[in-house]
């Protein structure tokens, strides 16, 4: 629900800013003369308004991107080095899986457990 009302609103926004780059097609000239309106010194134009509009709009969006991308530089190194961790482990795992385990008799010694003159299961060893 959430989704759809923003992409409603954004589609309302979007035809609102094409009527009014429409309406607002007329030319200008863009002066950074505060002083001489008639014979600026730095001017552009005659350039349509809508362009003066979306040139900046655009290359916000085009930095913004950008610099959206440098602050994720960080997260994408530590998620290709986690990427590269999981591969190892599942690497090993295959590896792992694939060796037999060692086959025995099914007598099991505890090591460390037997004390002096005791076979390891805990009872008297027998001289002959």
């Amino acid at each position: 629900m959430r989704r759809a009302l923003t992409l409603l609103v954004l589609f309302v926004l979007g035809v609102l800013l094409a009527v009014f780059l429409t309406a607002n097609s007329d030319p200008v000239t863009l002066s950074m003369d505060p002083f001489s309106k008639d014979a600026p010194a730095v001017s552009v134009g005659p350039i349509s308004l809508a362009y003066v509009l979306l040139i900046p709009l655009f290359l916000g969006f085009v930095l913004g991107g950008f610099g959206m991308w440098l602050s994720g530089g960080k997260a994408r190194t530590l998620a290709k080095e986690r990427q590269r961790e999981v591969r190892r482990l599942r690497e090993e795992l295959r590896e792992a899986r694939s060796l037999k385990a060692p086959q025995h008799d099914g007598v099991l010694v505890p090591v460390g457990q037997a004390g002096p003159g005791e076979t390891p299961t805990g009872l008297p060893s027998v001289r002959a």
